[in-house]
């Protein structure tokens, strides 16, 4: 059911996207319409909204030994994502995420809102540019679910119950942007630090609850896509990621169970509705990994400029 609710969620914005593109025809004064001749930040006035919504549904994942091997659990996820970004300056552009999640993870299955997080982009080399290169600093907010919920299966192992959403407390994403552009193929990535604020968390066992003190492990996260224009209305895009967070502590004592890495490469496809409207769809294949899931997730995108 919360699977229904998020979807028809989402092909409701997707609509009133589409249907936005009706009335915005000739696009938007000296904003590029192909994809590898945008600018790394917003031109000033402009608005921005993403609609992204992935999903994947396997048994398949890396343990922490980093081997692939099939799970007796499903690993179902569901995952919407809503950006929004406004440029302010030549130099700066300002934004906002709000995600949503809906899944299963063995036991724990559940639905709500994920961690929201505001960005802020400072541009380093002037645009336009064959290459451009911006700072930017991501700062997202506790509203996600972070307590923790176990019990115990009939062969005594302890296993999650509660779906978990969002971590403790806030964190700090400062990372690096680029971009080169050629005539009809484009380079762009980004490279950004995760660091973690402590928080306190309600962990309950059985009928027991107690607070705890958590300290999220710290991570890494890189993004590098190759695009290369076809016509005026298609791109095709090459997206390699990499993820990694490391161990957590609770009350002070390391908890490798929670450490994860992953390495991704998928193939993406972009249409230009209209100029300032545009359709995407991809997935992601996991190269390599360690404690997170393999399988090939598939993700949709709705973009509109205003």
């Amino acid at each position: 059911m919360a699977h229904s609710r998020s979807i028809i969620f989402f092909l409701a914005g997707a609509l009133f996207l589409c249907a936005s593109a009706a009335f915005s025809q000739e696009g938007l004064e000296n904003y590029p319409g192909r994809e590898v001749d945008r600018p790394l930040l917003l031109v000033p006035g402009i608005y921005e909204l993403t609609m992204v919504a992935s999903y994947i549904d396997t048994r398949e994942v890396y343990n922490l030994d980093g081997r692939l091997e099939s799970s007796d659990d499903t690993c179902r996820l569901l995952d919407l994502r809503f950006d929004l970004g406004y440029g302010i300056t030549p130099r700066l552009q300002a934004g906002m995420s709000l995600p949503y999640l809906s899944g299963e993870t063995g036991e724990a299955e559940g639905a709500g809102i994920g961690d929201v997080s505001a960005n802020i982009y400072y541009g380093l080399i002037p645009e336009p540019s064959a290459f451009s290169a911006a700072l930017y600093l991501r700062l997202s907010y506790p509203s996600g679910n972070h307590n923790l919920e176990f019990e115990w299966n009939d062969e005594g192992e302890k296993v999650q119950t509660r779906f978990i959403t969002g971590d403790p407390y806030y964190d700090l994403f400062p990372g690096l942007a680029l971009k080169w552009q050629m005539k009809d193929w484009a380079l762009e990535g980004s490279l950004e630090y995760v660091y973690t604020y402590p928080g306190e968390v309600q962990v309950k066992r059985g009928f027991k609850k107690e607070s705890k003190d958590v300290d999220p492990g710290n991570g890494l996260n890189a993004y590098m896509s190759g695009i290369y224009q076809i016509k005026d209305k298609l791109a095709l895009f090459l997206d390699l990621r990499y993820i990694s967070r490391l161990e957590s502590e609770i009350e002070d004592k390391d908890d490798p169970d929670d450490q994860t890495m992953s390495l991704s490469l998928g193939p993406r496809v972009l249409y230009h509705i209209s100029p300032d409207n545009d359709l995407y769809l991809g997935t992601q294949y996991v190269l390599d990994g360690i404690n997170t899931k393999a399988g090939l997730p598939l993700y949709m995108g709705i973009r509109a400029r205003f």
